[in-house]
């Protein structure tokens, strides 16, 4: 709300780029600025899940779907956190050019990320299949708070379940427990840092969320065949081999 009282300037101008035809990305609150516009009105949007309800209250004229990530309204798009981007930044290479460079920035930028977010997204023109709500939600937690020390049983709590009935809806959901997606949110990342960047094991290990290096070496291990510290090495030499 602070930020919509600083920038009330910016709402005339985002109608005006609408009704030029241009096509309109808002992440996580910033959805409310296409909401305060009216540009939302009867209109599919989401947002952070921390905001659900207080966006619900405050607009009530838009059509919250609070079980998907991204959401579609014409040229309107809104992303419920900056990973979700993944998928709608995939989506609209794909509109924009063709499916062969969608699959080519996929594969080169953000696949892992996105390949958690496939049945998440309502764009107008596709039939739909409905996720679980709240599972959706917890992932979205899960991808916010992968880097703090996490106790499943805690999240559980968090959004009224019970952990059998926690499992349960995971594995039915996504094919997965929810320690085993938090374990591949962060294994993901930690490839990426081992990738691309010059932290140590010990400084990834902390990032990701892990209690020691040690710990996050066997569990690596286990996943990749590989310890950290020879993935990096094995991947940094095809990276920049000239052959």
């Amino acid at each position: 709300r602070p930020a919509l009282s600083k920038y009330r300037d910016y709402i005339p101008w985002l109608k005006q780029q609408v009704e030029l035809g241009a096509t309109v990305i808002a992440v996580g609150t910033g959805v409310c600025f296409l909401a305060e516009a009216g540009l939302l009105d009867n209109q599919p949007a989401t947002t952070h899940w921390h905001y659900f309800d207080r966006f619900q209250k405050d607009y009530p004229q838009v059509e919250l779907k609070r079980q998907y990530f991204v959401t579609q309204a014409g040229n309107l798009y809104c992303a419920a956190s900056v990973n979700a981007m993944a998928e709608l930044m995939v989506h609209l290479v794909s509109r924009l050019y063709n499916r062969q460079a969608a699959t080519q920035v996929e594969r080169n930028f953000f696949h892992e990320i996105r390949s958690s977010f496939k049945p998440t997204s309502y764009f107008s023109d596709d039939v739909q299949h409905l996720p679980d709500e709240q599972v959706v939600q917890a992932q979205i937690w899960f991808e916010d708070n992968f880097s703090k020390p996490v106790k499943i049983a805690d999240v559980a709590t968090q959004f009224g379940f019970s952990m059998r009935t926690f499992d349960r809806r995971f594995k039915s959901a996504l094919g997965k427990t929810p320690l085993q997606y938090l374990q591949k949110i962060r294994l993901s990342n930690a490839r990426e840092l081992l990738q691309k960047s010059n932290l140590s094991v010990s400084e990834i290990s902390a990032h990701c969320g892990y209690q020691g290096a040690a710990s996050f070496s066997k569990i690596f291990n286990q996943h990749f065949g590989a310890s950290p510290t020879k993935y990096r090495e094995t991947v940094r030499a095809k990276l920049f081999s000239t052959h």
